[in-house]
């Protein structure tokens, strides 16, 4: 009897596959790897064409720590930070989300509560989805379906990553490419060159995101400054050239 691999049963059934290329990056731009492909993206949109398109402000609660999943939310625009609290009743950052991403999704599937809480960081365009919605999509419609196993994989990828850097780049460069993911989050950096890009975070969340103390980012921001890649003031920190802070990722510096 041949085996199951010499039977090609290992092979995805033909009517599931979904060609997704590789994006080509603009030069200088970092790798996104938790973002979805543009294909990916069309795909979802489409399946998602009867729901409307709701416009958020910075600062809406879509849903908190320990509530039950009841909906879920497709990011067309913005960031939405991703929060829960510790044993004693603080904030802690658990990361940022943009565009293309689905909110709610995991918990939606387990059908259990949300471990963090999720906040509009920006003006947000999202679509809203019922947990009868998200299932139906999911159970009808593969393109869906493979859509959120994407990025399921992508965010794996991205955890890796993160994990790896810390142990192999620098803090400072770490500062750098989180600053140039939100300035492509915001997608207000055009290769033609957008200017004076405004980070809406503030120094302890970039210290919670980074896991370092505030202290420490105080020093990288100055070493930023100093270098040209950020402007500071008592109210918020600017980004004068987009270009020349994603091209400084190019080059690696040691380990702190």
């Amino acid at each position: 009897m041949k085996s199951l691999l010499e039977n090609g049963a290992h092979r995805a059934p033909k009517e599931l596959q979904i060609d997704l290329p590789p994006r080509r990056l603009p030069p200088n731009t970092p790798d996104q790897s938790f973002g979805p492909t543009d294909l990916a993206t069309d795909t979802l949109n489409e399946a998602l064409g009867s729901l409307p398109v709701l416009e958020y402000p910075a600062g809406v609660n879509l849903f908190h720590e320990g509530l039950r999943a009841e909906s879920a939310y497709f990011m067309t625009s913005g960031i939405v930070k991703l929060s829960c609290l510790d044993p004693d009743g603080a904030e802690v950052i658990v990361g940022l989300q943009r565009a293309g991403l689905i909110l709610g999704a995991t918990a939606m599937i387990l059908k259990s509560a949300h471990i963090t809480s999720a906040v509009t960081l920006t003006n947000c365009s999202l679509i809203r989805m019922s947990a009868a919605e998200f299932r139906n999509l999911l159970k009808n419609d593969a393109h869906v379906s493979l859509y959120l196993h994407e990025l399921h994989a992508r965010e794996v990828r991205s955890r890796l990553r993160d994990l790896m850097e810390i142990s192999s780049r620098s803090t400072e460069y770490r500062l750098r490419r989180l600053l140039s993911e939100v300035v492509s989050g915001l997608h207000a950096f055009r290769p033609t060159g957008d200017k004076n890009i405004r980070i809406p975070l503030k120094r302890w969340e970039i210290s919670q995101l980074l896991a370092i103390t505030p202290e420490y980012t105080s020093r990288l921001l100055q070493r930023l400054e100093l270098d040209g890649l950020i402007r500071r003031n008592a109210k918020f920190l600017e980004i004068p050239e987009p270009s020349k802070l994603l091209s400084s990722l190019e080059p690696s510096r040691p380990i702190d």
